[in-house]
């Protein structure tokens, strides 16, 4: 814990008693500093690495001139580096906007105007995707890299692990309240155009502290991760098991062997 302020910071105004998503992670880093938090295969990330990681890539966003309520979206499979982004989106009091990655640039083009992001999180691989890289060049939207395949610098994209380092560990005071928007969650769009579909941050956190209580989790717990993160299901449950110190192993869809070696790897409940 030396030298790791991030986990607490310099109390803010009313932070105390606030409700935010954010404040899940923080809370759960002083609680169990030392306890995994995530894994990816042999990979196994510590609720303080998260923690001072999201606290980074917040400072970054707010160094960039990003005020409270200005919309950044994610657009990104399942990843270390997509939960350390979207932690810190929501830590910097600005509102997520995740996007299904099966959609095609038509659709995610549409809610790109239509939440008016400015800045977009992306993976290398799906920038490298020709019409998906020529809608975002076209709405000037300023991209973060999260290095996929490798290939971030060489597209031109700046690298989310770049951009954090050097960054201050210590949570960024922001002042939000628990009503404040926190996503905008866009539906399907079978039928018609898709609908984002707004949440405060009350209402996440209790979503979360419902299913704790209801499915009785403790730090002992832990819940494999196949669910697409950009959907408001994993996201809460990761909300959900990090709150209780449990852990969350993180999968890019459903392959039964992987998913038994996981659960007894990482003693998943």
């Amino acid at each position: 814990m030396t030298g790791l302020a991030a986990t607490g910071g310099v109390p803010g105004p009313g932070r105390i008693g606030r409700v935010a998503v954010g404040d899940i992670l923080r809370r759960a880093a002083r609680r169990f500093p030392d306890r995994i938090a995530l894994t990816d295969g042999a990979r196994q990330v510590t609720f303080t690495e998260l923690e001072r990681d999201a606290n980074r890539f917040a400072n970054h966003l707010v160094a960039r001139g990003l005020k409270p309520g200005a919309k950044i979206s994610t657009i990104c499979n399942n990843s270390v580096e997509f939960v350390k982004a979207l932690f810190g989106i929501h830590r910097a009091g600005l509102v997520w906007v995740p996007i299904n990655t099966m959609l095609g640039p038509d659709d995610m083009s549409y809610i790109l105007d239509h939440a008016e992001v400015k800045v977009a999180v992306i993976d290398d691989n799906l920038h490298a995707q020709p019409e998906r890289r020529a809608a975002l060049e076209q709405r000037g939207i300023a991209l973060v890299g999260i290095d996929r395949a490798g290939k971030a610098k060489a597209q031109g994209l700046d690298r989310f692990d770049d951009l954090i380092q050097g960054q201050s560990d210590i949570e960024p005071e922001i002042a939000f309240d628990d009503r404040d928007l926190a996503m905008i969650i866009y539906t399907s769009g079978t039928t018609s155009r898709p609908k984002g579909a707004m949440h405060c941050h009350v209402a996440v956190v209790m979503a979360a502290m419902s299913n704790a209580i209801e499915m009785h989790l403790d730090r002992n717990d832990g819940i494999t991760g196949q669910f697409p993160l950009f959907h408001c299901a994993a996201h809460v449950l990761l909300l959900t098991y990090l709150s209780v110190g449990g852990k969350l192993a993180i999968m890019r869809g459903f392959d039964p062997v992987s998913c038994m070696e996981a659960i007894q790897r990482d003693r998943l409940s």
